[in-house]
């Protein structure tokens, strides 16, 4: 039963055993995620995958789209195309990712301000 005023979603049970890990003294060891897939075997998921981001930062990759990844290709904003002999560096990468747009709402400010509404019961989702 859900209460009045708040979300259905807020008090779903996890349907998925989920696990957090804190490491300490750990500043350059191997960070790789081992995830359980749904056939029972183990994946590793190295620290250079483009997939590692959004599972190791899942409020700046809300929707686990790609991260960084050492062949992103540059794009020149003159000739309105992409430079296929020079990638994007990982710092370029996060700059514009997490960069402060004027006049445009950033895609995560949005969706935590939006995922805050629905939570405090300002917005409902059709069902």
């Amino acid at each position: 039963m859900v209460p009045q005023g708040q979300h259905r979603g807020r008090f779903n049970a996890s349907s998925q055993v989920e696990m957090a890990v804190v490491m300490i003294g750990e500043e350059y060891g191997n960070r790789d995620i081992i995830l359980s897939r749904k056939d029972e075997k183990l994946q590793r998921i190295s620290e250079t995958h483009r997939s590692y981001d959004s599972l190791e930062y899942p409020l700046i990759f809300l929707h686990g789209e790609d991260g960084y990844a050492i062949d992103i290709l540059s794009f020149n904003v003159n000739l309105n195309e992409y430079n296929s002999h020079k990638t994007v560096s990982s710092k370029q990468f996060y700059a514009n990712r997490l960069m402060v747009r004027h006049l445009i709402i950033s895609t995560i400010i949005y969706i935590i301000i939006e995922n805050l509404l629905i939570n405090i019961g300002l917005i409902c989702i059709p069902k």
